[in-house]
C-alpha cells in the first residue's frame, strides 16, 4: 500500500520550513499575484527560490498555486509568470484558468500542471478531459462523499488530489459569486471577503451559509487504502504553529502500522486540539446536512478570558489562562455576534510591559470596539521561527562540476572535462616520509567549497608519488582554484534561456490572434443568433432566436433547439445523464450548452453538433476560448464577472465567437447543503433559492442582471427565474472586476 503524498499549505518562506520540518511531503504556495488566497502573505519570485532549493535537497517538492482567473490584459504578464515558475523548477503549478493550462502545456513542457478545486472537478468524467488538456492531478471538488472520491479515483486517468483539513467553502469550488454580487471582491480573484460567514443582518445572530471545518483524521486509514495520491490541508492564511501542529499529526497518522493505529488518532486529535479552527465534520458520508454551522462564523478557539472595562486605546480583561504576545484572539458576544479578530501586540501589567499573562487583569491595546462582557477566545498562539536563517538559503542549487586533480612534484593541475577547461598553479612538492597525501583526503578537501553558485560533482585523483605538503598549504591552493573557477566557467542556468525562448514563442503566437479573421471563420458555421432559456409552459415568440431548456425538460418542450446540460453531475448519475444526452440526440437535437468538462467526454465524438460552452464554465481570456474550442465548442460565453473594458479586450482577441449573459437572475452559488427556505438572507439582501434534481441548492441573484448589447458578441437570455420586478442591477459591467 502506497502512502499518499501529505501536502501542506504556506503562505510564506518561514510557514513552508515549517511544513517540511514536520513531516510534509509538498507544499503548496502563491505569488504576489494570480493566487487564490491574496490575503496571504505569499512568495517573492527569491524566497520561492529559497523554499525549492530547499525542498528539492530533501526530496520534497513545491507546487505553485496560480489559480485565478485572469483577464485579457493579464494575459502577457501571467505567461511571464508561469515561464518564471518554470525556470525556478517548480514541481507542478496548481491552475484555474483553462487559459494558463494552454500556456503551460504549450509552452512550459517541463512544468506539470494540478487542477485546482477552482476548475469543479467533481466526477471522474471531467478527470478524462482534464488528460486530455495535458493535467497531471485534478484536485477534487471538496462536497464529495467518501464513496464518491473512492469511485473517481478509481476511475481517473490521472492523480487525484483531495483536502482532509481546514476549512470549507459552503459554495462548491469555482462557482461562487457571492462575494463579488454583494461587496465587488471576487472569489476567483482571490479576494473573496468570506460573505458566507456574514450575519442574516446586521442585528442577526444566525450565519446561514457558516460552514464547519472539515477534519478527517478518523478517515486516513480509509483513504491510504484508496487510490488517491495526496492529501491536502488548507491553511495558507494560518500561522506556523497550527501547520506544525496539524502537518505533525497526519504525518503520524499516515506512518502508524495498522496495530497502532487507535494510539496515534488519539496522538493525532491531541496534535489538532491545539490549533484552534471551527468545529469540525468528519467528511461526508452520504449527506451534507452537517457542512453549515449557522450559530458562529469565526473559529471556535479556547476561551481565555472576558473583558471586564473598556478604555479608549484598549480595554482591561480578566485572563483564565496564559496570554502571550503574538496570540490571535477573537473578542465577541457570547451570542456569537459582533466577533472581533486581531493579533496581540501589547500586554501591559499595571504600569509595565510584559510578554505574557496569566490568570490575571491585564491591559490590552487595540483599535477595536469591544464591550464590557465580551467573551475572549484564543484562535492561533504565537510562534517565532528563526525566520532569520531562512533567509539565507540559498536563491537555487549550486550547480554541480566534474573535474580531475593532477599532482605532479612541482605543481597541481585541475582539469574540467564538461567545460574543456584547465587551471594549473606551480608548488613544490616534498617526498613524505610518513603519510603521504591520499586521494580519499585530496578530493574530500577539494569539495569543500564556499561558493554559493558552485559544488563539486564527482571529482577524479591522480597523484604521480608520496607526496606531503602542510595541510594549509593545500586549503590555499583549494581558494585559489574555486576563486578561478567562479571567474572562469558561466553558471547560466540552461533553464533560462528554453523559458525565455519559449516565452518569445508565445507572444509571437498570441499577437497573432488579434483580429485573426482566418481563426474566426472556423466558427462561421454558428448561427448568428440570440438563445433564450426558458422553464416548460412558457410562451415564446421564436423570431431570429434560439429556444434553450434543461435537458430535465426536454419533454416539456420538444419543439426546443437546444438543451442546457447540468453543471453538477455527481459520479453515480454520469450513466444516467449519459443516456439523457443520447435520447436528446436521437431526438434530433444538434444544440447543446455544456456547463461542465464532463460533457465534452459525452458529446466530443459526435459530429455537426453546436456545441456552446457556458456558464459556470469560466472563459475570462482568448487562450480560455482557444481551450474550448480545442475541446469542440463553436461557441463560447464570457465569464459574468467581467468589466466592460476586459470583455472588449477579449472580444478583439478570441477566435471563437463569443456570448455575453445580457437578462436574468444570475446563478451566484452553489451548494449541496440544506437550506431550509424560499430564500436566504446574507446582510439583509435576500437571495431566492432554488433546488435541483441532483440535490443542489443554488442562490440566485437579488436582482436581475441586464447589460445592454455588444458588438461582435450574441446574448443570452435566461428567463427561467425573471419576473416583473424593476430591480436590476449590471453587476461588474460598469466597475472593475477586482
Amino acid at each position: 500500500m502506497k502512502i499518499p503524498e501529505l501536502l501542506a499549505p504556506a503562505g510564506n518562506l518561514v510557514s513552508g520550513i515549517v511544513a517540511f520540518e514536520n513531516g510534509a511531503d509538498a507544499v503548496y504556495c502563491g505569488l504576489k499575484k494570480f493566487s487564490a488566497r491574496d490575503r496571504a502573505e505569499n512568495f517573492s519570485f527569491d524566497d520561492l527560490s529559497r523554499l525549492m532549493t530547499y525542498a528539492h535537497e530533501r526530496k520534497k517538492k513545491v507546487y505553485v498555486a496560480l489559480n485565478t482567473l485572469v483577464k485579457e490584459s493579464e494575459i502577457p504578464e501571467a505567461a511571464k509568470t508561469v515561464a518564471k515558475i518554470a525556470e525556478l523548477g517548480a514541481d507542478a503549478i496548481i491552475v484555474q484558468d483553462l487559459g494558463i493550462v494552454r500556456i503551460a502545456r504549450e509552452y512550459f513542457h517541463s512544468l506539470p500542471i494540478h487542477a485546482s478545486t477552482q476548475m469543479a472537478i467533481h466526477n471522474s468524467a471531467s478527470a478524462k478531459i482534464a488528460k486530455e488538456l495535458g493535467i497531471a492531478r485534478v484536485i477534487l471538488e471538496r462536497q464529495l462523499t467518501l464513496d464518491e472520491i473512492r469511485r473517481i479515483s478509481e476511475e481517473s486517468p490521472l492523480e487525484t488530489e483531495i483536502f482532509i483539513h481546514g476549512a470549507l467553502c459552503c459554495s462548491l469550488s469555482g462557482q461562487c459569486l457571492l462575494s463579488s454580487w454583494i461587496g465587488g471582491y471576487s472569489g476567483n480573484r482571490g479576494k473573496c471577503k468570506q460573505a458566507c460567514r456574514f450575519p442574516a443582518s446586521e442585528e442577526s445572530n444566525d450565519y446561514p451559509l457558516s460552514t464547519r471545518d472539515l477534519c478527517m483524521t478518523d478517515s486516513i486509514f480509509a483513504l491510504k487504502k484508496m487510490k488517491i495520491a495526496s492529501l491536502k490541508i488548507e491553511g495558507r492564511l494560518r500561522s506556523t504553529d497550527y501547520i506544525s501542529n496539524v502537518v505533525s499529526a497526519y504525518r503520524i497518522l499516515l506512518d502508524a502500522p495498522e496495530k497502532e493505529h487507535s494510539s496515534a488518532l488519539n496522538e493525532a486529535k491531541r496534535r489538532i486540539s491545539l490549533s484552534c479552527g471551527r468545529g469540525s465534520v468528519q467528511g461526508f458520508k452520504q449527506d451534507f446536512s452537517l457542512l453549515i454551522n449557522p450559530s458562529e462564523s469565526g473559529s471556535s478557539g479556547i476561551r481565555c478570558g472576558e473583558v471586564r472595562r473598556v478604555d479608549k486605546n484598549g480595554f482591561f480583561a480578566y485572563i483564565s489562562g496564559k496570554l502571550h504576545l503574538g496570540d490571535k484572539i477573537r473578542v465577541q458576544k457570547d451570542s456569537g455576534a459582533s466577533a472581533s479578530s486581531f493579533t496581540v501586540k501589547s500586554i501591559i501589567l499595571g504600569r509595565d510591559e510584559a510578554k505574557s499573562v496569566r490568570n490575571g487583569l491585564a491591559f490590552i491595546p487595540c483599535d477595536r470596539q469591544v464591550q464590557t462582557g465580551d467573551a475572549i477566545y484564543k484562535i492561533g498562539e504565537s510562534s517565532s521561527p528563526d525566520s532569520m536563517k531562512f533567509e539565507k538559503l540559498p536563491l537555487r542549487p549550486r550547480t554541480k562540476v566534474d573535474f580531475k586533480i593532477h599532482i605532479q612534484k612541482d605543481s597541481v593541475s585541475v582539469f574540467l572535462p564538461e567545460k574543456r577547461l584547465d587551471w594549473r598553479r606551480e608548488h613544490h612538492f616534498s617526498e613524505a616520509k610518513s603519510r603521504p597525501i591520499d586521494k580519499e583526503s585530496l578530493s574530500k578537501l577539494f569539495s569543500e567549497s564556499a561558493s554559493e553558485i558552485f559544488c563539486a560533482g564527482e571529482i577524479d585523483v591522480e597523484i604521480d608519488g608520496g607526496y606531503f605538503t602542510p595541510i594549509s598549504e593545500l586549503k590555499q591552493i583549494r581558494r585559489e582554484f574555486w576563486a578561478w573557477l567562479a571567474k572562469n566557467v558561466s553558471d547560466e542556468d540552461p533553464m533560462k534561456k528554453i523559458c525565455d525562448n519559449a516565452l518569445g514563442r508565445f507572444f509571437i503566437d498570441y499577437e497573432k490572434l488579434n483580429k485573426n479573421e482566418q481563426a474566426r471563420r472556423a466558427s462561421a458555421s454558428e448561427p448568428n443568433d440570440t438563445t433564450v432559456l426558458l422553464k416548460p409552459g412558457t410562451s415564446f415568440v421564436k423570431n431570429d432566436s434560439c429556444l434553450c431548456v434543461e435537458i430535465e425538460d426536454f419533454k416539456g418542450m420538444p419543439h426546443a433547439d437546444e438543451v442546457l446540460l447540468p453543471s453538477f453531475i455527481p459520479e453515480d448519475k454520469l450513466h444516467e445523464s449519459r443516456m439523457k444526452i443520447s435520447s436528446a440526440l436521437f431526438k434530433g437535437i444538434r444544440r447543446f450548452r455544456v456547463s461542465s468538462l464532463a460533457h465534452f467526454a459525452f458529446i466530443k465524438d459526435n459530429t455537426n453538433l453546436l456545441i456552446t460552452a457556458s456558464f459556470p464554465l469560466q472563459c475570462a481570456n482568448s487562450m480560455a476560448a482557444c481551450e474550448f474550442r480545442r475541446l469542440g465548442a463553436t461557441k463560447v460565453q464570457i465569464w459574468p464577472e467581467l468589466e466592460r473594458t476586459e470583455i472588449d479586450n477579449l472580444l478583439s482577441r478570441s477566435p471563437v465567437k463569443m456570448e455575453i449573459f445580457r437578462d436574468g437572475r444570475l446563478l451566484v452559488f452553489y451548494t449541496r447543503a440544506s437550506i431550509k427556505g424560499d430564500f436566504c438572507e446574507v446582510r439583509g439582501m435576500k437571495f431566492p433559492i432554488i433546488r435541483n434534481s441532483y440535490g443542489l441548492s443554488i442562490l440566485l441573484s437579488p436582482q436581475i442582471l441586464e447589460i445592454p448589447n455588444l458588438e461582435n458578441c450574441v446574448g443570452f437570455h435566461d428567463l427561467r427565474y425573471s419576473d416583473d420586478s424593476s430591480d436590476k442591477s449590471s453587476f461588474n459591467f460598469n466597475k472593475e472586476w477586482k
